[in-house]
């Protein structure tokens, strides 16, 4: 060694191993997103498909059978249920009329005396 001589560090960067370290190489990233939407596109699609088919996971100890069964007797319940609601919403208002003429007519059965 010399003791005259300076050292210097050496500018030139390290040598590094390919497989560690890619540069980025060169994509397309129109076709990348392109291909993203498509998936994320189908996926919607099958959840609106299995809502509409109503393909959900059937409970333990009931078939599917059974359970369409359950859906067909709610909807004529459904259908019962409006057409009994108009049918009593005008009962209601005949046992109304009726209440208010008959209450004028009856004497009352409690008697009122002062003391």
């Amino acid at each position: 060694m010399n003791c005259g001589t300076p050292i210097f560090p050496t500018m030139t960067p390290n040598i590094v191993n390919p497989l560690w370290f890619s540069v980025d190489e060169p994509r397309n990233e129109d076709n990348e997103l392109i291909q993203i939407e498509s998936t994320h596109q189908a996926w919607l699609l099958r959840v609106v498909n299995k809502f509409n088919d109503k393909e959900f996971p059937v409970p333990i100890g009931k078939t599917a059978t059974e359970i369409q069964e359950e859906d067909e007797e709610e909807d004529e319940e459904e259908e019962v249920n409006a057409s009994d609601d108009s049918e009593t919403h005008d009962e209601e208002e005949d046992d109304v009329e009726m209440d208010v003429t008959n209450a004028y007519d009856r004497d009352s059965p409690v008697s009122v005396s002062t003391r």
